[in-house]
């Protein structure tokens, strides 16, 4: 800086010269000389102390504007009366807000256990039965959904004046919002008359639009998104209404007798009108010139293909099936289109107003508290989690990671069709063990099934991985929720050497079944510890995304379905939620935290059903030793994969079973076991 005393009243002067400096200094380039060169650029404007990171160029006189939206494409009076005279988007609206009122909640302690809520969270959760004093939640609720879904301006204020406060709704469209230099909103102005009323502060006046865009202050309504379509629907039942009420052609044209001048054609007409003037629909018809011939062309405008796409366009962005107003479609397009409406739509209003409610609890009653929706209170969610973003992977595979059977969905029909329980399957009995075969010394037995007694140790290891886990995800998450980039988890290669001996110990309980299943086999001997420790060494690599190359531990490019995979996906899934919620930093790590990825019931899943996947190998490996060729299943929990695994009869020892399956367990928890056939 040079020049005087740059402080106010002094007359003094400053001069920023650090660009200047920046183009004289060792590294900067003259970019004026070379061939077409692209010169160097302008003298930056902004003073070095303020500007730094506005939201967009917004107007400069944006604070003195009184009359909210006034500037953008429609005003707020113009979205209104676009939905209030559509019946499509009248229809669509009160069916989303009918979905939504459908839906129970509850307020929680953040971070709380939801089956014991504290006497605070039951307080406001009763307080929020009538949060304005007046109206029920419903109620309150309806007119809030209305301004989100025609102006997306809900707000709410937090009337503090009494002993007990109370969210009142605001109309939306009295709002002015004010920005700082930043283009941020700091301030809210209630415009009444066209002029200023009061100054609210962001704390005590909730105003969320629910489509934000980083280059305008005001949020973006469904019936904004669609007014230009809106506008056409307008017009055609415009249109559709005059066929019925004006029009200059008559319905019916009748020719005159021959020798009728058009004198009299025309007093003809005029007696015909004052004749049936009060009969309505009988004065349209018209008398005509003798050998006059007059084309009447269809003019009927009720119902076209041109509706059904406005129809089509409108549901779509409520996520609402047209069925009920469009031509006749299958049963099945029908389905799918009614659910994906719901997936798309349904689930994210409900996200989006619980961050709504989340806050205007806040603001009444201080942080710790949130709002939950009571999701099994909604009769069209799916209660399943979609876990196949990589694809279709088998309900089998995921629940080997600890995912519970009720919290997996297929995302193929046909596959998931496959997988439904068959209808009234009853249980098959427990086949009683065969005796010896004397043609081959074998002895076909039912096991007991107790396939899932991993060793505390190794549950203990597991539950160990997973707080790991927890904290990598953690320190990840944070750093994707303020970059915005992709998660990433390290899959630590000690994992594999501290895996190795329990994976082990469990291959060589397999074996030892294989020896007690098997009379007159070669013994334990048949295997060796080599082979046991190499199942062990490839299984633990496998668990992790890992494999060995020449005795280095390597990514597997086939790793879809490693511990940390799926755990990566659920942590995708949550700081996706986390950006939709608007959810802090601080919230977002309480959620991480939480995860039922991290659960020690999922550690416990996973080390049983891996203990019960090393025995199965090891007995097989012990079959193959002992000259075994064939082997069959038995089915001991009636459950539709393992049912059908034991209708498929005895089947050569290397082949794998319906459920694709060289051995047991077939899903966690299976009491099953493949025996020699």
């Amino acid at each position: 800086m040079i020049g005087g005393d740059s402080s106010p009243g002094q007359g003094g002067q400053s001069f920023d010269l650090s660009f200047a400096a920046a183009l004289l200094s060792k590294n900067a380039q003259n970019l004026n000389q070379g061939f077409f060169p692209p010169s160097n650029p302008l003298v930056p404007l902004a003073p070095s102390d303020s500007g730094w990171g506005r939201a967009y160029d917004y107007n400069q006189s944006f604070n003195l504007q009184n009359v909210p939206h006034a500037q953008e494409d429609f005003t707020y009076d113009q979205l209104r009366n676009l939905a209030r005279h559509c019946d499509y988007i009248n229809a669509c609206e009160q069916t989303v807000i009918d979905r939504v009122c459908g839906v129970d909640g509850g307020v929680f302690d953040v971070g709380g256990d939801p089956k014991k809520p504290s006497e605070r969270a039951l307080k406001v959760s009763q307080w929020m039965d009538r949060p304005d004093g007046i109206n029920a939640f419903h109620d309150w609720l309806s007119p809030i959904l209305r301004d989100q879904i025609e102006i997306d301006a809900p707000t709410v204020w937090i009337d503090r004046r009494g002993p007990v406060p109370y969210a009142r709704p605001i109309d939306g469209a009295t709002i002015a919002v004010r920005i700082n230099e930043q283009g941020l909103p700091y301030l809210l102005t209630q415009i009444i008359k066209g002029a200023p009323a009061h100054d609210y502060p962001l704390d005590t006046m909730i105003w969320m639009p629910k489509n934000r865009r980083t280059w305008k202050t005001w949020g973006f309504s469904p019936v904004e998104q669609i007014a230009h379509i809106v506008s056409l629907a307008l017009h055609r039942v415009e249109r559709q209404t005059s066929f019925f009420t004006d029009g200059d052609i008559p319905s019916m044209l009748i020719e005159a007798p021959q020798n009728w001048t058009p004198e009299q054609i025309k007093a003809m007409n005029f007696s015909w009108s004052q004749m049936l003037s009060g009969v309505s629909g009988k004065d349209k018809a018209r008398w005509m010139p003798p050998g006059s011939k007059a084309t009447v062309y269809d003019r009927d405008p009720t119902k076209n293909e041109f509706d059904e796409w406005l129809i089509r366009v409108i549901f779509y962005q409520f996520g609402l099936s047209p069925a009920a107003f469009v031509k006749e479609t299958n049963r099945a397009t029908a389905t799918v289109t009614q659910e994906a409406g719901i997936a798309e739509t349904h689930k994210a209003n409900l996200r989006w107003l619980a961050g709504f409610l989340t806050s205007i609890i806040t603001a009444a009653w201080g942080p710790g508290l949130e709002w939950r929706w009571n999701l099994s209170s909604d009769p069209t969610l799916d209660q399943t989690i979609q876990i196949l973003a990589t694809g279709a992977l088998k309900p089998s595979v995921l629940t080997r990671f600890g995912f519970q059977p009720e919290e997996i969905a297929d995302a193929l029909p046909s596959q998931a069709a496959a997988e439904q329980p068959k209808e009234a399957l009853p249980a098959k009995a427990e086949k009683p063990p065969k005796k010896v075969d004397q043609k081959n010394g074998h002895v076909h037995e039912v096991e007991n099934g107790d396939m899932l007694n991993a060793s505390p140790e190794f549950v203990q290891f597991m539950s160990t991985y997973l707080d790991e886990l927890r904290t990598e995800a953690l320190s990840a998450g944070q750093t994707a929720y303020k970059a915005n980039a992709v998660v990433e988890l390290d899959d630590d290669p000690g994992f594999v050497l501290r895996a190795v001996p329990h994976l082990r110990e469990a291959y060589r309980g397999g074996v030892e079944r294989g020896v007690s299943v098997v009379a007159g086999g070669p013994g334990s001997a048949a295997i060796t510890e080599s082979e046991a420790q190499a199942f062990a060494r490839e299984r633990a690599a496998w668990m992790v995304g890992r494999k060995w190359v020449d005795g280095k531990l390597v990514d597997n490019p086939n790793a879809e379905y490693a511990i940390s995979n799926v755990v990566r996906d659920e942590l995708r899934s949550t700081i996706s939620k986390a950006f939709e919620d608007h959810l802090t930093p601080n919230q977002l790590a309480e959620q991480i935290a939480d995860a039922s990825g991290f659960s020690p019931a999922r550690a416990l899943n996973i080390a049983r059903t891996e203990t019960a996947n090393a025995q199965g190998e090891g007995k097989l490996d012990y079959f193959r030793a002992s000259g075994i060729e064939r082997k069959e299943w038995t089915d001991s929990d009636g459950c539709p994969d393992c049912v059908a695994n034991a209708e498929q009869g005895p089947i050569p020892i290397d082949d794998e079973f319906q459920s694709g399956d060289d051995h047991e367990p077939a899903h966690p928890g299976c009491r099953c076991a493949v025996v020699p056939a």
